[in-house]
């Protein structure tokens, strides 16, 4: 094959396949178009494709053809996932890495569950034929050549061998080197923490006698799956009850949490900003004042009791946000077990807070100055594995396989979004046990439940895959009769505030001051005070961006206001404003009053 006939293969391509209008007014110029077009597509999708195409045709000239088959094959499954793969290569950050410490088999295999919706084949007839014919072209050409210089056949076969292997091996190499570089600079990130998180709290004061708190924190819970919110499976018979029959369960909508991850999120819900031009900056990265500490200042007692794990990648917040806890009480008392807890006995979360309730292991709530944790793993995938039995069933037949088999817009993601609807309904009756506790005390007490970040079925909570879903969570404040009775006035305004929730964003970097709010406690200092102390939930206020992460792209953020964020000028840092069409929407549909 003479090299100008190879050419014109290409440039019949071209003109079939891509745009034809183009080249025939201008060739270059088309194929420039095409360069660019390549580009677009990641610069490495057809190296590597030529590579082994190259080898593919090796085998075929030597009419090897089970090794030309699955070469080819490897060829057509590299064009397939490469987008998708290059895209969620393109969306890691630190925070991605930081959860790869100390993981667990369990949650890596839940990660592969939900990481086949975004890494999916997707296929172009056109690209194939195109990379086909292409790569075709280039081994004939390269016979050519080497056939000019009197190349032998072993010769021939040797070069362009070691040329494939070369392309191949450099796409391979341009592909993984950003991200494997960003991990090793990024991977260690949570070791700094305790540094920028060891900050001795200012003088804080107890205002009055204080009401006691019992904080449930949940895991990977939505609103969007809540029937308490207006999903329309009843998933929360017991939220929906209380919230119709009690006046002391208030339900706040529009809250967001700060992050997709555990750490991340609770990192910044339990902690209060010390340097405001931070807050465009990853949450492991900034100096912050822990709400323990300020509890402490105030003589506030605190117990956690953790479903979650003494340790392991999800428990990294925990040990810092928790660190001071007077008394910590874990389901899995190993501390050397790691993220290996996950394979021993781990009770259901109502039995283990259960265990906590009354008169038979007491929690600290008889002291007015105390607060107890609750966090629970239920909500966690794979969902069904950490709920009893009795709550695996459907919940109603809105999901069934007739109903699938009729409707493809309900098939995508059925058995996942039926598995967590079930374990919604589980969530449910958990949480309305310990609201039932705190119900029949004989004393005034507060309770509050949030989740650490939103779940959709299917996706998870992946940040480098994030959906807006994936922000939204629950946040349920519920007062007793003795609470309601002895400070009237502060359930006033928090039932104020609920209903103001419909035209208010949250989020959970307002916890902290909606904590001490209700325990009654202020820092000392005015000036203090005024600089750390933020609104409270259900407020009207604007916010920091939510969802900082540093990737390899620069510091991404999401802005939930409905006006511009403008970053503070730093050296060496470029700043990506990521909200999407999503977030935009909700923003304006709650300042329109259209709160869904």
């Amino acid at each position: 094959m003479r090299f100008p006939f190879a050419r014109a293969i290409v440039l019949v391509l071209l003109s079939c396949a891509f745009n034809p209008a183009a080249l025939a007014a201008d060739p270059a110029q088309a194929i420039a178009w095409l360069g660019h077009r390549i580009a677009d597509r990641g610069g490495f999708e057809f190296p590597f494709f030529l590579g082994v195409t190259l080898l593919s045709l090796l085998m075929f000239q030597r009419r090897k053809w089970i090794g030309f088959l699955v070469l080819y094959g490897v060829a057509i499954i590299w064009l397939a996932y490469n987008q998708s793969v290059v895209t969620y290569l393109d969306g890691l950050g630190a925070d991605s890495f930081a959860e790869t410490r100390d993981f667990d088999l369990h949650e890596a295999g839940f990660w592969l569950s939900t990481v086949s919706a975004t890494i999916r084949p997707e296929i172009s007839i056109k690209w194939l034929a195109f990379y086909t014919a292409a790569s075709a072209c280039i081994f004939a050409c390269l016979q050519w050549l080497l056939g000019h210089f009197r190349a032998s056949k072993g010769r021939k076969s040797a070069f362009i061998g070691s040329l494939a292997i070369l392309a191949s091996g450099i796409s391979l190499a341009f592909l993984l080197s950003r991200s494997a570089s960003f991990y090793l600079d990024n991977s260690d990130e949570f070791l700094t923490i305790k540094k920028n998180y060891s900050i001795a709290s200012p003088p804080a004061r107890q205002l009055g006698q204080g009401i006691p708190l019992l904080v449930y924190i949940g895991e990977s819970t939505t609103p969007r799956h809540m029937n308490v919110y207006g999903y329309p499976r009843q998933t929360t018979p017991e939220l929906s009850r209380l919230a119709r029959e009690d006046r002391g369960l208030l339900v706040f909508h529009n809250v967001l949490s700060t992050h997709a991850h555990t750490s991340q999120s609770l990192l910044e819900a339990f902690s209060f900003p010390l340097v405001s031009d931070e807050a465009f900056l990853p949450i492991a990265e900034r100096k912050r004042l822990l709400l323990a500490s300020a509890l402490k200042a105030a003589g506030v007692g605190i117990t956690l009791v953790s479903n979650q794990g003494r340790s392991g990648s999800w428990n990294q917040a925990a040990s810092i946000v928790f660190g001071e806890a007077d008394r910590k009480i874990f389901s899995t008392e190993s501390s050397r077990s790691g993220n290996s807890e996950i394979y021993l006995q781990r009770p259901y979360d109502h039995d283990f807070f259960a265990d906590w309730f009354g008169e038979k292991k007491p929690v600290s709530l008889d002291r007015r100055n105390s607060i107890v944790f609750f966090h629970s793993y239920a909500g966690h995938g794979n969902y069904l594995d950490f709920i009893p039995e009795a709550y695996r069933k459907p919940v109603d037949a809105a999901l069934s396989e007739e109903v699938r088999s009729s409707d493809p817009v309900v098939n995508e993601h059925a058995a996942e979004t039926e598995s967590y609807d079930s374990t919604i309904r589980y969530i449910d009756h958990s949480v309305g046990q310990a609201i039932e506790y705190v119900k029949s005390l004989n004393r005034a007490a507060i309770f509050v439940y949030f989740s650490d970040h939103g779940e959709i079925p299917g996706l998870g909570h992946d940040s480098a895959r994030f959906r807006f879903d994936m922000a939204r969570v629950p946040l349920l404040i519920y007062f007793n009769e003795k609470s309601r009775s002895e400070n009237p006035a502060l359930f006033a305004r928090y039932q104020s505030l609920a209903r103001q929730s419909h035209r208010a964003i949250s989020t959970l970097a307002q916890l902290p001051s909606t904590l001490l709010d209700l325990l009654g406690i202020e820092f000392s200092d005015a000036s203090t005070k005024a600089r750390l102390q933020t609104a409270v939930v259900g407020m009207a206020t604007s916010h920091a961006p939510i969802l900082v992460r540093r990737t390899a792209e620069g510091i991404s953020f999401i802005n939930v206001n409905n006006f511009e964020l403008k970053p503070p000028r730093m050296p060496k840092e470029k700043f990506i404003d990521m909200t999407d069409s999503d977030a935009r929407s909700f923003v304006a549909s709650v300042v329109n009053g259209k709160d869904d």
